[in-house]
Order: C-alpha cells, then structure tokens, then sequence
C-alpha cells in the first residue's frame, strides 16, 4: 500500500471512479459482471511528472467485481499518462494494478484510454473509457515508473467508463497545497490531448521511449 499524502507543495492527488461490464470466460460458457474501479491517483512532484519521459503517477484504492470476492484493496498500481504506441498513431494512457482476490491469489489489471490520431472523434468518450483485462498475476514490482512483471493468462476483458457525474465529483477531489501546481498538471494534460489528437508523433526529445506494457 502506498498510503500517500499530499505533504509538499508540489505534489497532487484527485479520485477517479469507473463503472461497467468485463466478461469472463468459463468453462460452461461466459459470465458476465460488473466491475468498478475507485483510484486514487498521486503525483509526488509535477516538474518530475512533466519532465520524466513515462510521466507516471501512484495509484491506491480498490476494485468491486462480484466474480473476484467484492470489494478488494489495491496492493499497488500505477498510471501512465500520454505513451505513444509504436504500432500506430495513437496515444494511450495505461492503468497497472495489483491485488489479491477473495481467495489470496494474485491478480492484475490492465487498462488503457485510447486517443486516437485524429481531429474530430468524440474526446468525451476517448478520455473516460477504460479497456480493461484481469490476469492470474505473480506480485509485480514497480519502482521508477517500471513494472517489471508480465500479465498472465487473461481471465476476463471488458470496458468501463467515468459516467458525468463521478467525473464532477473527480473535480471536487483534487487536494494540493498550491493552486499552481493544479495549473501546471492541467496545462500538461491539455497540451499532450492536444498533441494526440493533432496526429504529432512523439516529442523532439525522444521522451517517449519504449512502453510499460507488451
């Protein structure tokens, strides 16, 4: 557990919570569930969020699936904001997290956000739709914005979305200590949505190096 706190003046948090339907696959046929998620995001420091090529940020919080024993806690996790995909034009931002089922096996989640490469699309929708797989998971390890373990066999995929109301209470949860620090992040972000949906590739100084995920 990372039990972070919003302690120097520039570090940031805010809330997110995501609902929808994953289905897994069983042996009798698919099972289909509702899975939500409520993460708490933290950036320790938003120059080094801004200036480091994964721009990464700690995620806590928990998962709520009927099919992995109800509510269970995030081990730990992590988020990447705005990574090119080197198969395509489009830009990601990944979810990784860790966490135990009701019966203390191992499992992870993968989620990513897609924008694609092009003026026009709905940005709406882009920005709150997470894609989600669950995995049998060894623990992985995050250190630096690296995670150093391969998900396992998928256990189920589906998709969830930030519905409008949970996104106005998204606003009301940001905790900082310097209005400026806020400006800052969402300087950020709207500068690299911008980019992803003007079809730039990549940034001059070649930040965008590799992925977190296969």
């Amino acid at each position: 557990m990372i039990n972070e706190s919003i302690t120097t003046l520039s570090s940031l948090s805010f809330t997110e919570t995501m609902k929808g339907v994953v289905t897994f696959n069983e042996q009798d046929g698919e099972l289909n569930v509702t899975l939500l998620l409520h993460l708490t995001v933290y950036i320790h420091d938003i120059e080094r969020f801004r200036h480091t090529p994964s721009h990464h940020a700690n995620i806590e919080g928990y998962l709520e699936c009927p099919a992995l024993g109800g509510r269970r806690k995030i081990d730990k996790g992590m988020l990447y904001y705005f990574r090119d995909e080197e198969s395509s034009r489009n830009t990601r931002m990944w979810y990784h997290l860790f966490f135990s089922d009701a019966s203390g096996s191992k499992r992870s989640l993968i989620g990513f956000k897609e924008m694609p490469g092009k003026m026009g699309l709905n940005v709406w929708r882009a920005t709150t739709t997470l894609f989600v797989s669950l995995h049998q998971s060894e623990e992985g390890n995050i250190e630096e914005g690296n995670i150093t373990e391969e998900p396992g066999q998928t256990m189920a995929t589906g998709t969830i979305s930030l519905h409008f109301l949970d996104f106005l209470r998204q606003l009301t949860s940001f905790r900082i200590k310097r209005a400026m620090t806020l400006w800052i992040f969402l300087l950020f972000f709207l500068r690299e949505l911008g980019r992803a949906y003007s079809g730039a590739s990549g940034k001059c100084s070649g930040e965008r190096e590799g992925s977190p995920h296969p």
